[in-house]
């Protein structure tokens, strides 16, 4: 495959890590020729960077100032769907996809599909791999000399990530006076940080933007005490306290709808992620998004791994038509 994705890919795969400034230069140059003026370019290689670890393709740490990119080992993943059906996720060569299609030609009960992403999400081509017989996939595997995740990590990763209490419980809470850097409060009814108000409410997540790293830190403030927090926690947080529910799922097409302003923690979107290697539908408004915010929409996710995410963050699923 020769598309951007692929390439941003086959790069990863041969530096096998990247530090945060060199991924984001990697991304803006593949994506030079579709950027237009209008863009957000910062807010482009964040959904980048989330959607590659979200499907499996690399594994990402921020450690103060100085994040990491690697990427991981190629695998074959069973899906939480009927049948046996698997993708191919982490490392890979231009290469990669000819090799596999040689070894399918010697398996006759194995069908491979190769299909491309069609936004800018720079999300690799999806290699699916379906036949009827578990066994025939551990032969595929053993054949590719590619490890085989027999049991579907996406059951995995929702049944046993922490869950909203306990990551609560963790938190270190210091008195403290508020920083006097340049900041904005998550509004949890619209899902996204705004200017500040003059009205505080109880718990508010603030991101503070340091004045000398320009790189953004947040911190969850509960009354005159706050701790440190992961953006992706502190959000949810805060929308749990405030009584919002902005998770969505479709019971008919079993589309699970995020926002795309709270992205779920890291392995609680993986786990939606490798229900189906898809990459993830753009749901713009309508009844259900009163606020007429952005979603994406997750797709083959079974009820029950939808129901046990929503768990985990504290939300109450609403379930409506995603069609």
């Amino acid at each position: 495959m020769n598309s951007p994705s692929d390439h941003l890919l086959y790069v990863l795969s041969a530096k096998t890590e990247m530090n945060w400034s060199t991924f984001k230069k990697t991304v803006d140059e593949i994506l030079q020729d579709s950027l237009s003026s209008t863009d957000n370019v910062r807010a482009l290689r964040n959904r980048v960077l989330r959607l590659l670890d979200a499907f499996g393709f690399c594994d990402v740490s921020f450690e103060k100032t100085n994040g990491r990119v690697c990427i991981c080992p190629a695998t074959v993943v069973r899906l939480p769907i009927q049948g046996c059906s698997a993708i191919v996720i982490g490392s890979r060569s231009p290469a990669t996809v000819e090799q596999l299609d040689c070894i399918r030609g010697r398996c006759s009960a194995i069908t491979m599909t190769v299909d491309s992403s069609e936004d800018s999400s720079l999300l690799p081509s999806r290699i699916g791999i379906d036949c009827e017989d578990p066994t025939l996939l551990q032969e595929f595997a053993d054949l590719a000399q590619i490890p085989l995740q027999s049991e579907p990590p996406s059951w995995t990763l929702s049944q046993f990530a922490t869950d909203i209490r306990v990551y609560w419980n963790w938190l270190e809470w210091t008195d403290g006076p508020d920083l006097n850097w340049r900041s904005w409060e998550f509004n949890p009814e619209f899902c996204e940080f705004r200017e500040r108000a003059g009205q505080e409410a109880p718990l508010r997540l603030i991101r503070y933007l340091s004045p000398i790293t320009n790189t953004f830190r947040y911190r969850l403030w509960d009354g005159s005490r706050f701790a440190n927090v992961d953006l992706d926690w502190g959000r949810y947080c805060v929308l749990e306290r405030s009584g919002f529910d902005v998770l969505f799922y479709d019971p008919s097409t079993h589309r699970f709808a995020v926002p795309r302003n709270a992205y779920l923690p890291r392995v609680l979107q993986r786990a939606l992620g490798l229900c189906s290697g898809m990459s993830p539908l753009v749901y713009g408004g309508g009844d259900a998004t009163a606020s007429g915010r952005a979603l994406d929409l997750f797709q083959l996710v079974p009820r029950k791994i939808a129901e046990c995410v929503s768990g985990k963050l504290g939300q109450s699923i609403s379930y409506c038509s995603l069609s």
